[in-house]
């Protein structure tokens, strides 16, 4: 559904639309072998996945992940801190349907029935690449045809 902002006067195609056309910062060196991935709606990340680190969820999960920073609560400049600070929404990092990613600062949070949380899955990998898929599966290419490794 079309809707206009009281504030810009974009509707809010247009306006996530700016948003889709910032450039996304570097990936953060810290954590550029770090996989992450959608969790389940109405839950929260488990204990050692959480994203606690604003900059992680921002600019190296939401570049790894293809979602798009939400310019409020997920500033991406490295000197903003996100406003974000709910109580009924995922800790850390979160999603939302329209494919936007956010920081909450919130102590606990909560698992939200459409905000599924962003959680790491793994240290990454220094060797050969790995493609996550979006079914949830992942492809390894170690340049073998007709083999399979696991």
């Amino acid at each position: 559904r079309e809707q206009t902002d009281t504030c810009t006067g974009l509707s809010n195609s247009a306006y996530l639309g700016l948003y889709a056309l910032k450039p996304r910062p570097a990936i953060n060196k810290s954590s550029e072998n770090m996989s992450y991935e959608l969790g389940s709606v109405d839950t929260q990340c488990a204990t050692g996945t959480i994203i606690d680190n604003e900059q992680e969820c921002c600019v190296t999960a939401a570049n790894q992940l293809s979602l798009t920073p939400n310019g409020f609560y997920c500033p991406t400049d490295g000197s903003t801190v996100s406003t974000a600070d709910f109580g009924d929404y995922p800790k850390g990092c979160y999603a939302n349907v329209n494919d936007e990613i956010f920081f909450n600062n919130h102590a606990v949070g909560a698992g939200h029935g459409t905000r599924p949380p962003v959680c790491k899955t793994s240290s990454g990998s220094s060797g050969d690449p790995h493609l996550r898929l979006p079914d949830g599966g992942v492809a390894d290419f170690k340049g073998e045809n007709r083999t399979f490794f696991a």
